[in-house]
């Protein structure tokens, strides 16, 4: 069995793989950079430089590129909903307007909150909330809900839950063929919205140019995770 020296102590492979969180609250290995060694085969001992932690362990994932900082700049505020979408869109899809999940737990929250809500953005902007609720796939609307409150859109977040209870009593939505529905079931019917149809009644304005500000005021709060 090999075993290394980082300077710290003598180590073998496992004992580096206990990491913590990095900068975006993500598990990451510990000493996950390169380090001087010095590796003992059988009673051999020679020295040089590791690779990073991960790499040697199989545990590089792939970072999150951020938005050119110089394209930014050069981009209206009313844009940079859209372009920033437009540049996660790769790092989240493994195909055309297919996410996922793998690629989506390597972005920071902040990213995964914009594709989202892009996705919610574009649909309940032309057919609203009771098409969206009948036809996105469960991961959509989960991300969908949690970006909703992330950047404030309360108003929108409170009717799409009361529509989720309507939507499964409906019976043909596509989330609701999935095994398991314990997410779905906790929201409760609300009396403000008595029919899957009531959830749409003035939305518009709410999801257009309100939905886009708010996308771009935590776009400028998050500035420093998404572009660089």
């Amino acid at each position: 069995m090999a075993w290394f020296s980082t300077g710290l102590r003598w180590q073998s492979p496992g004992d580096l793989i206990g990491g913590g969180l990095d900068e975006n609250g993500e598990p990451c290995a510990a000493l996950d950079r390169e380090q001087p060694v010095q590796f003992v085969v059988d009673g051999n001992a020679s020295g040089g430089c590791s690779r990073p932690v991960s790499f040697a362990l199989g545990l590089i994932r792939k970072m999150y590129q951020p938005f050119p900082r110089e394209k930014f700049e050069n981009t209206e505020r009313e844009l940079w909903f859209q372009e920033l979408v437009e540049h996660i869109r790769p790092q989240a899809e493994s195909q055309p307007h297919t996410s996922d999940p793998a690629r989506l737990a390597e972005l920071p929250r902040a990213a995964r909150a914009l594709y989202f809500l892009w996705g919610f953005y574009a649909e309940v902007g032309g057919n609203g909330i009771e098409c969206y609720l009948l036809d996105a796939k469960e991961a959509d609307i989960q991300g969908a809900h949690e970006a909703l409150r992330v950047v404030g859109a309360w108003q929108l977040a409170e009717r799409l839950e009361a529509g989720i209870p309507h939507a499964l009593a409906e019976g043909c939505a596509e989330f609701s063929t999935s095994p398991d529905l314990t997410w779905f079931k906790k929201f409760s019917p609300d009396p403000k919205y008595p029919t899957l149809q009531s959830v749409d009644v003035n939305i518009y304005p709410l999801v257009s140019d309100d939905l886009r500000d708010k996308a771009n005021a935590f776009i400028a709060a998050e500035e420093g995770v998404l572009v660089s």
